[in-house]
């Protein structure tokens, strides 16, 4: 498993928690069957768990940087995506340029047609205009 299929996995999760509520053990263990790949193991576990640990002040960080719309209202895939990319950056050190590439990629596979475009506009927001990508 690579490192995008990976961050695919945590939004996938973090939608499953938006629409059931379920404990966040329980949707990863449900996910997994007991059974994450050892490549990604450390990166999955810390960057799920991590986002539930700070999910009030990413959440903030989202709402502060949404022009005309509210947190509530977004699409729970866009939602996720927001949320795993603002903490990748924030608390993961992973680059910002990084983090919005693959958070738009991750949104034109799975999200509406004009997600990759709000995502990348809503973390260009966030993080500065010039770390958006095109």
């Amino acid at each position: 498993m690579n490192r995008r299929t990976a961050r695919e996995d945590i939004m996938k999760m973090l939608y499953e928690y938006e629409i059931t509520g379920d404990d966040p053990k329980s949707i990863m263990q449900k996910f997994y069957g007991g059974v994450i790949d050892e490549n990604q193991r450390d990166y999955i576990t810390s960057t799920f768990f991590g986002i539930f640990s700070h999910l009030n002040d990413i959440d903030n960080v989202i709402r502060n940087n949404l022009k005309g719309w509210k947190l509530e209202r977004l699409a729970k895939v866009d939602q996720a995506i927001l949320r795993c990319a603002i903490y990748e950056v924030i608390y993961g050190n992973i680059p910002k340029k990084v983090a919005i590439n693959e958070a738009v990629e991750i949104a034109k596979k799975y999200s509406t047609e004009n997600s990759g475009s709000f995502i990348n506009g809503v973390l260009g927001d966030v993080f500065g205009k010039e770390e958006g990508v095109e």
